[in-house]
């Protein structure tokens, strides 16, 4: 996509750009950031072929910038998915096999210790666990299918 179209995506998806309070953006809020008044926008809404290049310019970075923050949104809130439901996983595997698998008292002391850490709901462990999967969301299936 080049600048021009990039352009052309954002005046007409303005109230789909997303904020960082969530929240779609106005036709002001767009103005300021791009410093071209609004009706000079409504012009470039109904006249694209009118818009400046220095416009284009500021709105294909726009573009860059909305397109990368709301692919780092949608990972983060993937993995704070992923992070929940594997927290609670991992407690219930270790809980039902620590109590069904004969263990030393020293083992089912140190799988108490991660127990009591997979029950906060930040856990240290599963995060530092997390850094160290080898792979991205992209190839996840990949990996997992191995």
């Amino acid at each position: 996509m080049n600048n021009f179209q990039k352009a052309i995506f954002l005046l007409q998806n303005i109230d789909k750009i997303k904020q960082l309070n969530g929240k779609g953006m106005t036709l002001t809020e767009f103005s300021k950031i791009t410093g071209v008044s609004r009706p000079t926008l409504y012009k470039y809404i109904q006249h694209p072929e009118t818009m400046s290049s220095s416009f284009v310019n500021k709105a294909a970075m726009l573009y860059d910038k909305v397109v990368k923050f709301q692919d780092i949104l949608d990972t983060v809130q993937h993995e704070d998915k992923q992070f929940k439901t594997t927290r609670q996983e991992l407690i219930k595997l270790l809980e039902s096999n620590v109590a069904n698998i004969e263990v030393s008292d020293y083992t089912r002391a140190i799988a108490a210790v991660i127990i009591s850490d997979l029950k906060e709901e930040n856990s240290s462990l599963l995060k530092a666990l997390s850094k160290q999967l080898p792979f991205n969301k992209t190839n996840l299936n990949d990996a997992l299918s191995k």
